[in-house]
């Protein structure tokens, strides 16, 4: 073979063996930089990739420090901390580096080391709001706690709406029995995080050291509403010495229709729930399960499906009208995000009158208005039934239509019915309710609705069954259980606004 074609041949397989090497270098490269591969199996990686080849300096660091964290998740500190000392000398300027090792030594319990590697980080790198985070929790461990929260106090002047140090700082004022700063921490925790179960009950504990009781029992209910299988919650409520399930007395007169005053503001927590958690226990049947209990274990109550906080501000009435303004908070992230509506509803908040949509009127629902009138005054056994209809009002010429009106072909000013409904109500009685915005003396209704709507040629029926709770006090109801389409969905009064 001519040693030209011998010296091609060669340097080819040389080559073919040399792609399987790189493949598995690579391999190895993205396993020990990748924070979900298994601990055990990320060192082996990081091992290989700083064995195989010739890894620049910023790759050294970069495998290093991944397979420190790796050592510190099993808790071998010291071979975690001899790659953090290996990283640092390549790179000494590095921030990161430090808070990695630093927090190392915090797991490890050498807190001076710790604080030392902090504070180097932060002077490598004054504006990562973590540092003091992460510093002020060493200094909080070491019940140092002004300087704690001096470090809290940075971070958050850094980033202001940063949960972690937020809740930290509030847990830093209870230790120093600073109430009323606890509570501010705790009512901006809320505020990012509104269906955080754990913080209601922090914030509670504090409304008992402030010797605000009945605020406690609102958090303390809340945070059974959220959750409602903590005992702990549930004997801390118990043992406030707050007489919140004492049955107000009812008022003995009926009443006629007033409407709600204009700025009533209301907060619901609306929930969907199963079935099984709705279901009514005797007394003696309840006794006899915590009996059971003892033995058995506690029995847990479902979870709720899902939850929103509902703001209904009531911004007009004019006759037996009244306008609200709707804001939802969806939980869909720490900072919630907010949609508002604007919605009619007839006599008491009762009986919705319009479904507005983003872009305009939307639909509206036209009842017998002699037939609600019946339910006034109110007084138990009264009862009333009428029927209803569907209609979308259409805009002016020249007024953009909204989707619904476009849906149903809309002419201008035209009124185009889409479906009608039938039902029935009726004022079941008196009944002392307990929320989280407090007791309430309540009048229970019972509403059964059958509705037919017809778009874009198809036919759906419902039917749906709501009680209210509706208070005198407030002129307004305090809580409401829908069941429809085989769900439940109950709202109740967290807050109330005047």
């Amino acid at each position: 073979m001519p040693k030209g074609i011998a010296t091609v041949l060669a340097l080819a397989l040389s080559l073919l063996a040399a792609l399987p090497a790189a493949a598995r270098e690579e391999k190895a490269r993205q396993d020990c930089l990748n924070d979900r591969t298994k601990s055990e199996e990320r060192i082996t990686a990081c091992t290989r990739y700083l064995r195989a080849g010739q890894p620049t300096v910023d790759e050294q660091v970069a495998a290093l420090a991944a397979r420190g964290e790796a050592f510190r998740d099993l808790k071998r500190y010291d071979e975690a901390l001899a790659d953090f000392d290996g990283a640092i000398a390549l790179q000494p300027d590095k921030a990161f580096l430090y808070q990695k090792r630093g927090l190392t030594q915090d797991w490890k319990g050498d807190d001076e080391a710790a604080l030392a590697d902090y504070d180097r980080a932060i002077a490598l790198d004054p504006d990562d709001a973590w540092s003091y985070y992460a510093r002020g929790s060493v200094l909080k461990q070491l019940k140092r706690l002004d300087e704690a929260l001096e470090a809290f106090d940075r971070a958050l002047a850094v980033s202001p709406d940063y949960l972690t140090a937020l809740r930290a700082r509030g847990d830093t004022n209870r230790q120093r029995k600073d109430w009323g700063a606890a509570r501010d921490d705790y009512n901006r925790v809320l505020a990012l995080r509104p269906y955080s179960d754990y913080d209601y009950n922090l914030r509670g504990e504090v409304h008992e050291h402030l010797a605000r009781p009945f605020d406690a029992a609102r958090d303390y209910l809340i945070s059974l509403r959220l959750y409602p299988n903590s005992d702990q919650v549930q004997w801390k409520l118990d043992d406030l010495g707050v007489d919140i399930h004492r049955a107000t007395e009812t008022p003995s007169r009926d009443f006629t229709f007033a409407p709600p005053p204009v700025g009533l503001a209301i907060v619901y927590l609306q929930q969907e729930v199963t079935p099984e958690s709705q279901v009514e226990v005797d007394p003696m049947e309840e006794a006899i399960g915590e009996l059971a209990s003892w033995f058995a274990g506690p029995k847990e109550v479902p979870l709720p499906l899902s939850s929103i906080f509902i703001t209904r501000q009531v911004t007009a009435t004019e006759g037996r009208m009244v306008t609200l303004d709707n804001a939802v908070s969806f939980p869909a992230s720490d900072a919630a995000t907010r949609m508002t509506d604007r919605a009619k509803d007839y006599l008491d908040g009762l009986w919705p009158a319009s479904f507005p949509t983003p872009q305009g009127e939307g639909a509206a629902i036209e009842y017998d208005e002699a037939a609600l009138a019946q339910l006034w005054t109110r007084a138990p056994g009264k009862g009333a039934s009428g029927t209803g209809k569907v209609v979308v009002h259409c805009p002016p010429e020249g007024v953009q239509p909204d989707l619904i009106a476009a849906v149903v072909g809309c002419q201008p000013e035209q009124t185009v019915e889409i479906g009608s409904l039938t039902w029935s109500a009726k004022v079941e009685g008196w009944q002392a309710i307990l929320t989280p915005a407090g007791r309430f003396p309540a009048l229970r209704l019972r509403y059964e609705e059958s509705a037919t709507l017809t778009l874009m040629g198809q036919t759906k029926t419902r039917t749906a069954v709501t009680t209210w709770w509706w208070s005198p006090d407030v002129h307004w109801w305090v809580k409401r259980k829908v069941e429809k389409d085989g769900k439940i969905e109950v709202s109740e009064a967290v807050s109330i606004r005047r």
